[in-house]
């Protein structure tokens, strides 16, 4: 499987919409503490990993910061 975009609305830091395409070959995350890069990562590997229940503890510690 290849990933070519994401899209994350309302998850943890990502209250608004966040869109990102992805090039051929290697993509690489950088950016300043805190802006993201491990809840993106994150973000990916829930979706391929967890089980998903909307009463689990897991889903609802995705609810929005704040």
């Amino acid at each position: 499987m290849i990933l070519t975009k994401i899209y994350l609305e309302n998850w943890k830091l990502f209250r608004e919409p966040f869109e990102r395409e992805f090039s051929e070959g290697l993509n690489i995350l950088h950016g300043p503490n805190e802006s993201g890069k491990t809840t993106l990562i994150d973000s990916i590997r829930s979706v391929f990993f967890s089980k998903h229940t909307s009463q689990s503890e897991g889903i609802r510690s995705l609810i929005p910061w704040g």
